[in-house]
């Protein structure tokens, strides 16, 4: 493996794992709202 591979690939796992925290992240705001709503 060369270095640029190296790069591309912790890139990529590093993009995936921010999306997933990103998802969770919204979905605990969008329970923290509803609970206030009500």
């Amino acid at each position: 493996m060369t270095l640029i591979t190296i790069i591309v690939t912790m890139g990529t796992i590093f993009a995936s794992l921010t999306i997933c925290l990103m998802r969770l992240f919204l979905a605990i705001i969008k329970q923290v709202v509803s609970v206030f709503e009500k």
